[in-house]
């Protein structure tokens, strides 16, 4: 093979690396929360850096383009470093997302049905070490990811990550708690949900990488 060609298929696997990155964009809106809020109103603020909103209110949470999914939003800004959250169960909305009452907090989002992705997201308890809320995938029982987390203290950040296959190409993310379990908050951030790369465009950058190193001994000679 001649040293140009070389080249051209050393592009070309790298090039294919590049799009199979893209395509792993997170597929959830606004999951870090940092979305301006300046143009929205609050219902009720407490202090300078905690502010309950109206369910849509979000960019891409509860509701944004499919109705209502979920209840009022509470952001809070940590002031050390402007870093913006959402708690969970905040505020309930007795109609809640589901049998009995619920702390809700969801964003639907197109994915392709058949294809593995991988959830991951920030959580903390608020006051108690005891805390707990579910979190789920998918759009009826048996759900594509299904998991209760009560593993998270007041002090530090835990990180949530777990791979799903998607049963339909819209699905819906839920973080809910029940009314009556008396907790007093979850904070959540960092919420992204990827494709899983398949394991030939893994193949792909291999050989883009050996034939990197191949033309470059080449070169040398």
């Amino acid at each position: 093979m001649e040293l140009n060609t070389l080249k051209k298929s050393v592009i070309t696997a790298i090039l294919g690396v590049v799009f199979t990155a893209s395509a792993n964009a997170n597929l959830i809106v606004n999951g870090d929360f940092e979305a301006d809020q300046s143009g929205t109103t609050p219902l009720t603020s407490w202090g300078a850096n905690i502010h309950l909103y109206s369910n849509g209110d979000v960019d891409g949470w509860n509701g944004s383009g499919t109705g209502s999914i979920g209840d009022n939003i509470e952001l809070w800004t940590v002031t050390q470093d402007g870093n913006t959250f959402a708690e969970l169960n905040s505020h309930s909305n007795p109609a809640g997302n589901g049998p009995g009452n619920y702390w809700n907090l969801a964003q639907d989002f197109v994915a392709e049905a058949g294809i593995e992705y991988l959830l991951t997201f920030d959580y903390k308890a608020r006051v108690n070490d005891n805390e707990s809320f579910k979190v789920r995938v998918g759009n009826s029982n048996p759900f594509d990811l299904l998991e209760t987390i009560d593993d998270h203290v007041t002090n530090n950040w835990s990180s949530f990550s777990q791979t799903f296959v998607a049963s339909e190409d819209l699905l819906r993310l839920n973080f809910y708690t029940k009314v009556d379990t008396g907790t007093l908050g979850n904070f959540i951030d960092n919420v992204s949900i990827t494709a899983v790369p398949e394991p030939g465009s893994l193949a792909l950058l291999g050989l883009g990488l050996a034939g990197l190193g191949l033309s470059r001994r080449k070169t040398k000679a």
